[in-house]
């Protein structure tokens, strides 16, 4: 699970620059970290459901 772990480290730090560097009446940074790791852990969950890797790989 380390590329899983990587990948939400990754979109959040990618997430919060973007955040601080968007103009007024962005979202609040909670809301859009919700978003963020909704997606992110379905696609996640849904992977680990349906592969084929050895599970030491996941």
């Amino acid at each position: 699970m380390r590329v899983a772990g990587n990948m939400l480290r990754d979109a959040y730090l990618g997430l919060l620059y973007r955040w601080t560097q968007a103009a007024d009446g962005r979202a609040p940074l909670h809301v859009e970290l919700r978003a963020l790791l909704r997606i992110a852990l379905t696609g996640v969950l849904s992977w680990t459901r349906t592969s084929n890797a050895p599970l030491r790989d996941r």
